[in-house]
């Protein structure tokens, strides 16, 4: 029989009982403990498999050392499964468990806990969550435009209404130098337009609003169809005006 045997997955020289003689037997049996005492299962060992794991504690993936604390990812998923809490603000609250993702309520919603202690419902009823949607919306002018009107830069409006009923054209000026992407929506309310014209013009005579200079003919955008509207967009550092 042979003196030795080596293990299958850690490569151990054992003795054979009986065969291997003193002092050697007890110097394999000391090499095998120490190997076995920094192996890791890692780059020593047999591998873990998921049926050796039993988690009986909150998991972190973050290190602290001497020189610095660093947190990693969970990589490579097929999917994330969690389990459900039936009550999220009293089984998780936000405050004491910030920016975390998890399942709540009797319907197993996605819920978010910010880290300024406030807890997002992301879904609900089989849809994306959008009770805490605000609408978007602009700011109108509550002040028909009739007359010549020059609009400044500091006005925070969207939506000007324009009434043409006057007794004549209507010449709106854009500001100077609003921020690039800002825009001015005018509408003919009255159904005056076509005999009654209203000229959208930049304030300077080198900017320009769709193409057209103020002293070019006609010097600026014209709305000249009843109940016609403009969007007028800045393109901010050039000054210069584009309609769509």
């Amino acid at each position: 029989m042979a003196e030795t045997s080596t293990t299958t997955y850690m490569s151990l020289t054992l003795p054979t009982p009986g065969e291997r003689l003193g002092p050697t037997w007890a110097s394999d049996l000391n090499t095998a403990l120490t190997s076995i005492d920094s192996h890791d299962h890692v780059s020593v060992g047999r591998k873990l498999g998921a049926a050796a794991l039993n988690i009986d504690a909150d998991l972190s993936f973050t290190v602290v050392s001497s020189t610095e604390t660093r947190a990693y990812a969970a990589t490579n998923m097929k999917f994330l499964g969690m389990s459900l809490n039936t009550s999220p603000s009293t089984d998780l609250p936000a405050a004491s468990n910030p920016n975390i993702l998890f399942t709540g309520g009797s319907s197993g919603d996605l819920y978010f806990n910010d880290g300024s202690n406030t807890q997002i419902q992301l879904t609900s009823g089989g849809a994306l969550n959008a009770s805490g949607v605000s609408a978007i919306s602009f700011s109108a002018s509550s002040t028909n435009i009739s007359t010549d009107t020059t609009i400044s830069v500091s006005d925070d409006l969207s939506y000007y209404p324009v009434d043409a009923s006057g007794t004549g054209s209507i010449t709106i000026t854009l500001p100077s130098a609003p921020a690039g992407g800002r825009f001015f929506i005018f509408k003919d309310i009255s159904g005056n337009a076509a005999t009654k014209n209203i000229l959208i013009r930049a304030s300077g005579t080198s900017q320009m609003v769709d193409g057209k200079k103020s002293t070019d003919t006609p010097g600026g955008y014209v709305i000249n169809s009843n109940y016609g509207s403009a969007t007028v967009i800045s393109r901010g550092n050039s000054l210069d005006f584009d309609v769509i």
